[in-house]
């Protein structure tokens, strides 16, 4: 803990941070967010790469110029577009979509194929109504590391283990000291025991606990 901290000193709107912690170490050594919508992309620790490969497969050039000429048909002629390199081609096809859930919606509709395709999906529902996830792992690149099938390496209940079943907390900065309350999630917090427990815990730091804890009730959200 830092020195004693008298009445003047006492916290201010900027000095307190409330949040939860969300997911253990173990969610983050494991997965990724991606830029899908409730994706997450599986790591292993790191042994795997950390972002997805959304790269358009070989021998789809007539299916990206027969997209470009349909969504974007004042962009180029035909003759253009079959006289430049398949790279340049893509890299047009991609640069036009705002997002890659646009760029996935129009790979679909074309039937174009990407390494993103071949990519192992597991669903994961969790606890909770409506908290389900995807976690995706890629296929070749996880066979090659394990030497064995994704199946093989990674089970439903595995996957659910790591990312559902973590302890949450309510983390507090507060004078520059983190404070990890004994309430473990966001429907259990309490603003009142909040306030006994950092009495408590700064009771040999703050020198007026009475103006403590009314600053305490001004600064502190009602609910997570």
């Amino acid at each position: 803990m830092s020195a004693t901290v008298n009445k003047n000193e006492i916290i201010r709107d900027e000095d307190i941070q409330v949040e939860v912690d969300d997911y253990s170490d173990n969610f983050h050594s494991n997965f990724n967010e991606t830029e899908e919508d409730y994706v997450f992309l599986y790591v292993d620790y790191g042994n795997l790469s950390n972002d997805v490969d959304y790269s358009i497969l070989p021998r789809q050039k007539g299916k990206v110029i027969e997209a470009i000429l349909i969504e974007w048909d004042n962009w180029f002629e035909r003759s253009e577009l079959k006289a430049m390199n398949v790279d340049t081609i893509y890299e047009h096809f991609t640069n036009a979509c705002n997002s890659i859930s646009e760029f996935m919606e129009y790979c679909k509709r074309y039937n174009i194929k990407t390494v993103r395709d071949s990519y192992v999906e597991f669903y994961i529902s969790g606890y909770s109504q409506g908290d389900g996830r995807t976690v995706i792992i890629n296929r070749a690149e996880a066979e090659e590391c394990w030497g064995n099938t994704v199946e093989g390496g990674v089970s439903q209940d595995s996957l659910f283990q790591m990312f559902c079943d973590h302890t949450n907390n309510v983390r507090l900065t507060i004078l520059g000291t983190e404070f990890i309350s004994e309430q473990d999630n966001q429907y259990d917090y309490d603003k009142d025991d909040l306030i006994t427990e950092l009495k408590e815990y700064f009771k040999d730091e703050i020198e007026d606990l009475g103006f403590f804890e009314e600053q305490l009730e001004d600064l502190l959200p009602t609910e997570l």
